[in-house]
């Protein structure tokens, strides 16, 4: 269990439990990294002293869009012009300044992670584990070895359980090996070929219209994913009828 190789980290590079021992859990308050941090306590046994909680590790708050699938178009059924001015804030200005309706950018993310860090290091405990969500780990990230934009928007979310070690020299995972995290991480083959097409499209109508670019471009991208939807439910319906 992914739980258990903290419990070897520590044994292999600390050996045993010394008495004045101290490495404290700083979980998200949702409900499933509550659980997780139990869990990675009652596996690591005394190499783990407390837990404590913050709400400023939360996940991205997504406003309008929170529990919406975007891959199937329901934000662009349910929020079109939302959706429109959020793509539009993303295209000229970058995903991670684009704030989401009623929620957050990854700025905004980046922001309250950087002032989260604070109490934690006031601690005065030097092994910290911290238990949050995609989004807010890499912005942990972001804030500690002092990482751009660029970056974050290139670093993919860790998958789901990873553990990635942090000292002021290196950051590494320790789970999944690497070779079973990019399999993990490798794209859908579907997905690859639909932000292929975005782009070229996006290629054309700027070169095409642009004068109108600002007003155009949010609707290429939602034509594209429609169409995209369309054609795949129309494939399984005929599967099905086959």
């Amino acid at each position: 269990m992914p739980a258990s190789k903290i419990k070897l980290f520590f044994e292999q590079n600390y050996g045993r439990v010394e008495k004045n021992w101290k490495c404290r859990i700083w979980t998200s308050t949702y409900k499933r990294a509550r659980q997780t941090a139990q869990f990675i306590r009652q596996e690591a046994g005394e190499w783990v002293t407390d837990i404590k909680e913050s709400i400023f590790l939360v996940e991205q708050q997504f406003g309008l869009f929170e529990g919406v699938d975007w891959a199937n178009g329901s934000v662009d059924d349910l929020f079109p012009q939302e959706l429109a001015h959020y793509n539009k804030c993303a295209t000229f200005g970058g995903r991670f300044w684009a704030r989401v309706p009623m929620g957050e950018s990854r700025f905004d993310v980046c922001r309250r992670v950087y002032h989260s860090l604070q109490p934690i290091r006031e601690d005065g405990i030097e092994h910290v584990i911290i238990v949050s969500h995609g989004v807010t780990l890499r912005a942990v990230v972001m804030c500690l070895f002092n990482k751009t934009p660029e970056w974050f928007e290139e670093e993919p979310n860790p998958t789901n359980c990873s553990i990635k070690v942090i000292s002021d020299k290196e950051e590494k995972y320790i789970w999944p090996k690497e070779e079973e995290r990019k399999k993990l991480l490798q794209p859908d083959a579907d997905l690859l070929l639909l932000h292929e097409e975005i782009r070229n499209l996006r290629k054309k109508v700027e070169s095409l219209f642009p004068s109108k670019v600002d007003s155009l471009l949010p609707k290429v991208d939602s034509l594209v994913v429609s169409t995209k939807i369309e054609k795949k439910k129309k494939k399984s319906d005929t599967e099905k009828k086959n």
